[in-house]
C-alpha cells in the first residue's frame, strides 16, 4: 500500500544514510543497479543498502516513449505548438497541469483539466498496457527484496496508475511502497516525495 518506508525490520534511513535514489534525472545510476546484486544479510550482518527509491518512467520501465506520444497526441488535438521528440520527453515527470501551463502560458483552468482527462483517457488505454520493464530491473528488484532492501517507487504518476503498473507488470509484491505526484502537497521535482518515502 501507499504508506511509509518506516519498518521494524529495518530502520528508517537519516538524510545521510547510503541511500541509492534511482530518480529520472539519474538515469544511468538507474541502470548501473541493474548489473550488481545487493550484499545479502547474512553475507554482510545488514543490508549495504537501507532502502532504495525508484522512478518508473526511463528508469524501470522503458515508457518514455509511451508517455511522449500521449503527450504529443493531446498537443496535437489542440492545435498546440509541434515539439520534437526530445523536448517533449523533457517534460516527463512533471504534473500533467504544469506540463499543460508551459505549453499554453495563457491556457484556464477548464481547459488544463479537459486535456488532462482527454491524456489520462489515452494513457490508461494504450500506454499502461504497453509499459514494460528494462531488462534486469526485475531480477534487480527482487534481489534487493530478499535481502531485505526496501524499496519505493517515487513518481509523477498518480498513486492509483502506479499501483496499476506495478501489478500489471507482476513487480506490486517487491515494493514496499508506491508513491505518485498526488501522494504529497508538492509533486516533483520537489523533493516531499522522497522524504515521504523516507519517513
Amino acid at each position: 500500500m501507499a504508506a511509509s518506508l518506516s519498518r521494524s525490520r529495518c530502520p528508517s534511513p537519516s538524510p545521510l544514510s547510503p541511500v541509492r535514489r534511482a530518480v529520472a534525472g539519474d538515469k544511468t545510476r538507474a541502470r548501473s543497479a541493474f548489473t550488481s546484486k545487493p550484499r545479502s544479510r547474512e553475507a554482510s550482518g545488514k543490508p549495504h543498502l537501507r532502502a532504495v527509491l525508484w522512478d518508473l518512467d526511463g528508469t524501470l520501465t522503458d515508457s518514455v516513449r509511451l508517455v511522449v506520444e500521449t503527450m504529443s497526441s493531446v498537443i496535437a488535438a489542440h492545435g498546440g505548438p509541434l515539439l520534437p521528440y526530445e523536448k517533449v520527453g523533457e517534460l516527463t515527470g512533471l504534473p500533467l497541469d504544469a506540463m499543460f501551463r508551459l505549453l499554453w502560458p495563457d491556457i484556464g483552468d477548464a481547459d488544463v483539466e479537459r486535456y488532462r482527462v482527454e491524456y489520462r483517457t489515452l494513457y490508461d488505454a494504450v500506454a499502461i498496457p504497453a509499459t514494460r520493464l528494462y531488462r534486469g530491473a526485475r531480477t534487480t528488484l527482487r534481489d534487493f527484496h530478499a535481502a531485505g532492501v526496501l524499496q519505493a517507487t517515487v513518481t509523477g504518476k498518480r498513486a492509483a496508475d502506479c499501483e496499476r503498473i506495478l501489478r500489471g507488470l507482476g513487480i506490486k509484491k517487491d515494493i514496499e511502497v508506491y508513491l505518485g505526484g498526488d501522494s504529497a502537497p508538492r509533486p516533483k521535482p520537489a523533493p516531499d516525495l522522497a522524504q515521504h518515502a523516507m519517513t
